[in-house]
């Protein structure tokens, strides 16, 4: 999956040339690095049929962007399938690994789904294409879900991956959110991977959380939960800023036991020397089910309750309960929901709602959205 800085870098000439053809003024404002032409009218879009999907919260030089690999597996594709790129502030952080002299051990090594932003299983590479199953985007949010077909030798197990976009707004800063389920049957250990660009990545072994030390945009990568295994190592890379073979930092979380399992990770994109300080927890969520999850991400006065259904979840969509750091109640149906809310006194009042497939939303019994059909994209703004 390459990155549109190393599109341009090749041949900057090519999309101001394509603007004049085309009569694209949005070509010619990519090409331009924005000094010329108009914006694309859109931000993030989704390209199931070539399997690519892109959020992004602005066209501006430091706008956050997440590129997301999930389609047909195509000729001279690698084992890529849910892989992520990321940029921070319009740094580029997280990469592809790029190519290498085909027949050589390197590009072997390139090739495989460990040398991706993505999850192994046992160490095997993925098979065949993967699945989008949802795709949904809106000013202060985006929404992807998506499944792979399998890994090399265990084609019965699956990993299915979410991602939340939390937009910046106001004094929030913006952040993913994603949540990997791998579901089969059997004991297997699971690998969450993150190769860098040549650049200095730390690492907090406590907390499990490495994060970019660089003089632009930067990015902390910090699990939800600490039941998981962090080692930060060098591997091989040919980065869009290089152009050839290089080391570079990876990071990888691991856990072991029966399957399903899961990783839950906050992806945090920052300015300056030190990362923002978050508190970020798991909440139960009743009834319980095979994805169903909560997660709770508080900085200052600001805070976000982000909600996943159950994979295959049962219609009409159930009804499950969150208890909330404060001991309000949240009641939904809904595939996915992200609350924010802002601190009153002791308490915390919901000011906003979005969601995808979303159909009733209640706090302390009060009612703040339904609808009499689940709806595929939700904003409500409360105050």
């Amino acid at each position: 999956m390459a990155s549109a800085r190393r599109a341009t870098a090749v041949r900057p000439d090519m999309l101001p040339q394509a603007a004049d053809l085309f009569a694209r003024e949005d070509f010619r404002f990519v090409g331009t690095g924005g000094k010329q032409g108009q914006p694309p009218a859109k931000t993030s879009m989704g390209f199931p049929y070539g399997g690519f999907f892109y959020m992004r919260n602005s066209w501006q030089p430091d706008s956050h962007y997440m590129g997301i690999r999930c389609g047909p597996h195509g000729s001279h594709g690698h084992w890529d399938q849910l892989s992520i790129i990321v940029a921070s502030y319009g740094n580029l952080l997280l990469i592809d690994p790029g190519v290498h002299i085909y027949g050589t051990p390197e590009a072997e090594e390139l090739m495989h789904t460990r040398s991706h932003n993505t999850v192994t299983v046992d160490g095997r590479r993925t098979v065949a294409g993967a699945v989008p199953a949802r795709w949904a985007t809106g000013t202060r949010f985006d929404f992807f879900a998506g499944h792979n077909e399998g890994f090399q030798g265990l084609t019965d197990v699956r990993h299915h991956r979410r991602i939340w976009f939390v937009k910046p707004h106001g004094d929030c800063g913006g952040f993913w959110l994603i949540r990997d389920d791998v579901t089969g049957m059997g004991e297997h250990e699971a690998q969450l991977w993150f190769r860098f660009d040549k650049i200095e990545v730390k690492a907090d072994a406590s907390r499990k959380a490495v994060w970019t030390a660089t003089d632009s945009g930067n990015l902390l990568i910090h699990p939800v939960g600490d039941d998981v295994r962090l080692t930060l190592s060098q591997g091989i890379a040919v980065p869009p800023r290089v152009n050839k073979l290089t080391e570079v930092p990876v990071a990888c979380f691991s856990r072991k036991g029966s399957l399903p399992l899961a990783f839950t990770t906050l992806l945090l994109p920052y300015r300056g020397e030190t990362p923002t300080v978050v508190k970020s927890a798991a909440l139960s969520v009743t009834p319980g089910g095979t994805g169903a999850f909560a997660v709770w991400v508080e900085a200052g006065t600001r805070a976000c309750l982000l909600y996943g259904n159950e994979l295959n979840p049962a219609q009409p969509l159930p009804s499950r309960s969150v208890s909330l750091p404060d001991r309000s109640l949240v009641q939904l149906r809904a595939e996915s929901a992200v609350v924010e809310f802002r601190r009153q006194g002791g308490r915390w009042a919901p000011v906003a709602i979005i969601g995808t497939w979303l159909q009733e939303l209640r706090h302390q019994r009060r009612t703040l959205w339904r609808a009499e059909t689940p709806q595929e994209t939700v904003e409500v703004y409360l105050r």
